[in-house]
């Protein structure tokens, strides 16, 4: 979770760019979060690992990382004010809190070495699904 900390942190310098309308902020915004559904969509399988690739659910990772590569595309059309946003939004946001049901009953269910990986699973989803219904009401 340490490159998505880090992505983060990059998030919000280039919203307060964005606010403050200083040059470069949409060219921050659209690597940025390019970059973050591209991890998502091919590295899901090790970016979601707790810290090997055998101690989690290797399908729910791949499947969850796929269809939560929507979101951070959804925000930032959102973001940049760009045509269908709202589709978007009305594709990746259901995705994303399915994921995030999805991932709160494994948790319940899970071994305990499998607990950490639905934690951080629960906290992505819930972020992503947060950060998309943010954008969609402001």
């Amino acid at each position: 979770m340490k490159i998505e900390s880090v992505l983060s942190l990059l998030f919000v310098i280039a919203l307060i760019f964005k606010k403050l309308h200083l040059p470069g902020s949409n060219i921050i915004f659209v690597t940025l979060l390019f970059s973050v559904a591209t991890v998502y969509f091919i590295f899901a399988f090790y970016l979601f690992c707790d810290k090997t690739i055998q101690q989690h659910n290797i399908l729910f990772s791949i499947i969850s990382g796929i269809l939560l590569s929507i979101a951070p595309l959804a925000i930032l059309f959102e973001i940049m004010n760009w045509n269908n946003a709202n589709k978007y939004i009305l594709f990746g946001l259901p995705i994303t809190i399915v994921i995030f049901i999805l991932s709160f009953f494994l948790k319940s269910k899970a071994p305990i070495h499998l607990k950490t990986y639905y934690q951080n699973m629960l906290l992505r989803s819930g972020v992503l699904a947060l950060l998309q219904l943010l954008f969609a009401f402001f």
